[in-house]
C-alpha cells in the first residue's frame, strides 16, 4: 500500500512545519528521501531501519555525517528481500482451503419462507453466492470484486453483513503468519485491535457514534461491543443518564453484528447486556417503569441468544435490586432464589457469593437485620481469595448489623478486620462508608456524643459530594436507632438536620422529601415512630434522590444526552424475525421456495444473473398465488405494489405470470442449467 506510506511521510513533513521549533533540517531530509523513495516504489525494510535508528540517535543533534538512502536495489540493497510487495513471504503448507471448510460444507436444498420474507429470501441466496465466490477467489475480496462485478467497498460491505468478514479475516491472518500465533497471542491481538476501532469511534460526539454503529463499522467484532459496554457499567454508577446513552451505542454497535454464522447468538447475549445496562440506570433515577420494560426487553433478547447461566442470573439480580427499591421484599427474594438456581449450573464461587451480599444488602436495607447478618456471614465463609471488594462488603453489612443489634464487642472486632480492605479500596464513597460504621459502633459502646459528632461529620461530606441518598439512608438508620432507645430528643434534631439540608439541596426533589421529614418530625414529638414507617420513608427519599439525579442537569448549552424509549423507541420490544407466536393459519397460508445448489465456480456475469433468476421467480410465484393481482402479491412478499409493477416490467411478467419477455430474453443457459432444481422440488409447497 504505497500510496498510505506516502501518506504518512507527507503527515509527518506537515507536522515538522507545524514545530519547526523541535527538528532540525536534516530529520526533515530524511523524511523527504523516505516520501521519495514510497512514490517509486523503492523503500525496503533495510532503510526503513536504517532510517529509524538514525531518527533515534540524531533528534536532538545533526549526525556528522547525514544519512543517504537509496533506492533498493542500488549499492548493496537488494530489492527483493526487503520491499512492501513481498514482506512477509507467505507460509508453506497453509492453504486457503483448511480455513474454509464450513464455508465448502455441501449444499443442498434450504427452504426459505417467502411469505413478506421476500430480502430473507434474496439475502440467504446472495449470501450463498458470495460464499461459493469467496472459496473461488481464495478470500480475496479485489478478485471477488472482479469476478462479480461489484465495487470493492460493496464485497466488503456484504461479507462483513453476511459473517464470511471473519474467514477474510482468518485468511489475512494466514497469509502474513499470524496464524503461527497461539491462542493467547491471537487473543491479545485481537484485543488491540478492537482497542484501536474503539478508541477512533469514542471521539467522536454520541450522536455521531450512534450514526456510524447504525451504519456498520468495517471490522467490527465483539470485542468492540465488550468495550463499549464496559465504558457504559462503569459510568452508570456515578452518572446514569450518561450511562444509559453509552449503553445505547453499546447496543447499536451490537445490533450492527453479523445476523448470520457463528456470531448470531452473541449478537442477541451483547444486545441484552446493553439492556441490562439502560434498565440499571433507569433504575439508579427512579424510573422504575421504563427499567422493568428494559429488563423484559433484555430477556427476550437473552431468550434468542446462548441463554447464558451467568447472564440469566445477571438479570434475576438487576430484577431483584428494582423490586428491593419500589418495597417488595418477597418478590426481591424471589428474584434472588431463580438467580441463585441460574447460577448453580456453572457458576464461579465469586458470582455465588456476590449474589449472597447482595441478598444481605436487600435484608438490611429492609431492617431485617438478623437475616441480613447471617447471610453477610454466609457470604464471608465462602468468598474466593482477593475477592477484596466483595469482602468489604460483606464485613460492612456484619459490622453494621451488629452495631444496630447491641452487640458491640463483635462490631468492633469486625470493623478491626474491615480497616485494611479499606485502605486496599480508598476512595471518596469508601472513606464516608467507613466513617459512618465507626458511628455505628461508638453508638453501641454508648458514646452518644463521639458517635453525634462522627455521624454529623460524615453526613455533612455525603451532602457536599451531593450524595443525598446516603446522607438520608444514614439519618434513618440514626432515627430508627434511636427510636428504639427512647433518645426522642437527638431524634427530633435529626429530623431538623434532614430538613436544614432538603432545603440547600438543589439536587432533590424538596416538596416530596420535606414532607417525609416533617411527617417524622411529627411522630418523633409524640413518641412514636414504627418500623413500617421508616420503611416506606426510604422508598420514598430513595425515588426522590433518584428522579432528582435523572433531571439534575442543564442542558441548555448543548444537546442533553440519548435516551432509550419503551414504545418505539431504537431497540425493538420483541426480537426481529422471530417465527414465534405465529398461528397455525398463518403457516399454512405461506409458500417455500427452495433455493437451487449452486455450481462448484462462478464465471464473471453469473453473479447478478443468479440474482434476477430469483428475483423473476420470487415475484412469478408469488403473482401465480395471488391470481396475477399486484396487490395481493405485494402483501403476500412484503413488498410495495409499485415494486412489484416495476419488476413485472424488467423481468417481461407484463403479458402473463411465469411467461418471458422476447425483448429481455432468456438467463444464462449454463447458470439456469446447474442452478435449476429438479422438476419435484421446483413446485410450491
Amino acid at each position: 500500500e504505497w500510496e498510505k506510506a506516502a501518506q504518512v511521510c507527507e503527515d509527518v513533513l506537515r507536522m515538522y512545519d507545524q514545530t519547526a521549533e523541535t527538528c532540525h533540517d536534516e530529520i526533515k531530509r530524511l523524511w523527504h528521501d523516505l516520501l521519495a523513495l514510497a512514490g517509486t516504489r523503492h523503500l525496503s525494510e533495510d532503510q526503513l531501519l536504517a532510517a529509524r535508528t538514525h531518527h533515534v540517535r540524531h533528534w536532538h543533534a545533526p549526525a556528522k555525517q547525514p544519512l543517504f538512502l537509496r533506492a533498493a536495489g542500488s549499492a548493496g540493497v537488494k530489492a527483493e528481500q526487503g520491499e512492501f510487495g513481498s514482506w512477509p513471504p507467505s507460509l508453506p503448507g497453509t492453504t486457503v482451503e483448511e480455513l474454509l471448510e464450513v464455508a465448502r460444507e455441501p449444499r443442498g436444498f434450504i427452504s426459505v419462507p417467502a411469505v413478506g420474507g421476500y430480502a430473507d429470501a434474496m439475502q440467504a441466496f446472495d449470501r450463498r453466492l458470495l460464499e461459493t465466490a469467496f472459496v473461488q477467489c481464495g478470500g480475496c475480496y479485489h478478485a471477488m470484486a472482479r469476478l462479480l462485478a461489484i465495487s470493492r467497498n460493496t464485497v466488503k460491505d456484504k461479507l462483513g453483513r453476511y459473517g464470511i468478514a471473519e474467514a477474510l479475516q482468518d485468511t489475512a491472518m494466514a497469509s502474513c503468519g499470524l496464524n503461527l500465533l497461539g491462542e493467547p497471542e491471537k487473543e491479545a491481538l485481537e484485543l488491540l485491535r478492537a482497542r484501536s476501532l474503539w478508541a477512533d469511534l469514542v471521539r467522536l460526539p454520541a450522536r455521531r457514534q450512534l450514526e456510524r454503529a447504525r451504519s456498520g463499522l468495517r471490522n467490527l467484532t465483539p470485542l468492540v461491543v465488550e468495550l463499549a459496554l464496559g465504558a457504559a457499567s462503569a459510568t452508570a454508577l456515578e452518572d446514569p443518564e450518561l450511562g444509559e446513552e453509552k449503553a445505547i451505542i453499546a447496543h447499536s454497535l451490537a445490533e450492527a453484528l453479523p445476523k448470520h454464522g457463528r456470531v448470531a447468538l452473541t449478537r442477541a447475549d451483547l444486545m441484552s447486556e446493553a439492556m441490562f445496562v439502560i434498565g440499571n440506570c433507569r433504575r439508579l433515577t427512579g424510573d422504575w417503569s421504563s427499567a422493568e420494560a428494559a429488563f423484559k426487553t433484555a430477556e427476550m433478547q437473552l431468550q434468542a441468544g446462548t441463554r447464558d447461566a451467568l447472564r440469566t442470573a445477571r438479570l434475576y439480580s438487576l430484577r431483584a435490586s428494582l423490586a428491593s427499591d419500589t418495597g417488595k421484599l418477597e418478590v426481591a427474594l424471589a428474584f434472588l432464589d431463580l438467580a441463585s438456581a441460574a447460577q448453580a449450573r456453572g457458576s464461579s464461587e465469586a458470582d455465588r457469593s456476590a449474589l449472597a451480599v447482595q441478598e444481605a444488602n436487600i435484608l438490611l436495607f429492609a431492617g431485617r437485620h438478623e437475616a441480613a447478618l447471617a447471610r453477610a456471614e454466609e457470604a464471608l465463609d465462602t468468598l474466593p481469595p482477593r475477592a477484596v471488594y466483595l469482602e468489604m462488603l460483606a464485613r460492612s453489612i456484619v459490622t453494621e448489623c451488629l452495631a444496630i443489634l447491641g452487640r458491640a464487642d463483635e462490631a468492633l472486632r469486625n470493623l478491626s478486620e474491615t480497616w485494611p480492605l479499606f485502605e486496599q479500596l480508598r476512595g471518596q464513597r469508601s472513606s464516608l462508608r467507613l466513617a459512618h460504621l465507626e458511628a455505628f459502633v461508638l453508638e453501641a459502646y454508648g458514646f452518644e456524643r463521639e458517635s453525634e459528632a462522627a455521624l454529623q461529620a460524615c453526613l455533612a461530606s455525603y451532602a457536599k459530594a451531593g450524595l443525598y441518598k446516603d446522607v438520608f439512608l444514614g439519618m434513618l438508620s440514626r432515627l430508627a436507632l434511636l427510636g428504639q432507645r427512647g433518645a426522642w430528643r437527638s431524634a427530633a434534631e435529626v429530623c431538623e438536620f434532614a430538613i436544614g439540608v432538603t432545603q440547600d439541596a438543589d439536587q432533590i426533589s424538596h416538596d416530596c422529601a420535606l414532607a417525609v421529614w416533617a411527617d417524622l418530625l411529627a411522630m418523633v414529638r409524640v413518641k412514636e415512630v414504627p418500623g413500617a414507617r421508616i420503611l416506606e420513608a426510604q422508598h420514598t427519599l430513595v425515588r426522590a434522590c433518584s428522579v432528582a439525579c435523572g433531571g439534575r442537569r442543564d442542558y441548555s448549552g448543548g444537546q442533553p444526552p440519548l435516551r432509550w424509549e419503551p414504545a418505539g423507541g431504537p431497540f425493538p420490544t420483541k426480537p426481529a424475525g422471530s417465527a414465534r407466536g405465529m398461528n397455525c393459519t398463518e403457516v399454512d397460508s405461506l409458500f417455500t421456495v427452495e433455493l437451487p445448489s449452486l455450481p462448484e465456480s462462478l464465471s464473471p456475469g453469473e453473479y447478478q444473473t443468479a440474482l434476477d433468476w430469483l428475483d423473476r421467480r420470487l415475484i412469478a410465484e408469488g403473482l401465480q398465488r395471488s391470481g396475477g393481482q399486484v396487490k395481493p402479491a405485494a402483501r403476500l412478499l412484503g413488498l410495495a405494489a409499485k415494486t412489484i409493477r416495476r419488476k413485472m416490467t424488467k423481468y417481461g411478467l407484463n403479458r402473463g405470470v411465469g411467461r418471458v419477455s422476447p425483448r429481455r430474453g432468456r438467463p444464462s443457459q449454463r447458470f439456469e442449467s446447474s442452478v435449476r432444481p429438479p422438476e419435484s422440488n421446483g413446485e410450491t409447497t
